[in-house]
């Protein structure tokens, strides 16, 4: 009985000694894979620094605004000034190379998960865009000032638009087609083959939990 007990104990340790083995080579295996990545990112020509350009939108951002004016002592309406300003403004996003690349690989899939998309500070407003339209009353003639003010104002609300769900939401879309199409050439380069590559970013990961 001592002899099967021991013989018991001896397999479960050696299956454990296996189990750790296998584990520990299938990290070190996707840690490879990650820095090897990693060191081919840093190597394109989209990459800057830490900062690797992923995506470039061009949306139309438009500002309006109205004063109205009142007689001072009864209260009534004399009117009310209006400006709107609308310009194309260019907006460039990426992700930091040295934040975690993880990689999942089969042997038709990967599956990367990046760091999160930034937008690169501050958007490009494209002035030779710009488009700005006045409305005064008779009374009320602050029109010019209102426009003044609004562009003035562009980039900083541009820097809103750039961060809003929806434009971050196309951002990461064009992102992923980026770093498919870099990820598909470091397989091939590292002699992997053509793999059918998914993207996804940390926030997406985040929100998923």
């Amino acid at each position: 009985m001592r002899r099967i007990v021991k013989f018991v104990v001896m397999i479960a340790t050696l299956a454990a000694l296996a189990f750790a083995v296998v584990f520990i080579g299938v990290r070190q295996g996707r840690e490879h894979r990650e820095e090897s990545l990693r060191t081919y990112l840093v190597s394109l020509s989209e990459a800057s620094g830490d900062e690797l350009a992923v995506a470039e939108l061009v949306e139309n951002v438009e500002i309006s605004s109205t004063r109205s004016k009142e007689e001072f002592w009864t209260g009534l309406s004399l009117g009310q000034s209006e400006a709107v300003v609308r310009a194309p403004v260019h907006f460039r996003y990426y992700v930091r190379i040295s934040e975690r690349f993880t990689v999942s690989a089969t042997d038709e899939v990967v599956v990367i998960t990046a760091p999160r998309v930034r937008l690169f500070h501050p958007p490009s407003v494209v002035t030779s865009g710009l488009q700005t339209t006045i409305a005064d009353s008779w009374f009320s003639a602050s029109g010019g000032q209102l426009r003044d003010a609004a562009i003035a104002s562009l980039t900083s609300q541009a820097t809103l638009v750039g961060n809003s769900p929806q434009t971050l939401d196309l951002a990461r879309r064009a992102a992923a087609g980026a770093i498919s199409r870099f990820a598909s050439a470091w397989l091939l380069r590292e002699g992997l083959g053509q793999r059918a590559v998914v993207v996804r970013f940390a926030e997406q990961a985040e929100r998923d939990h």
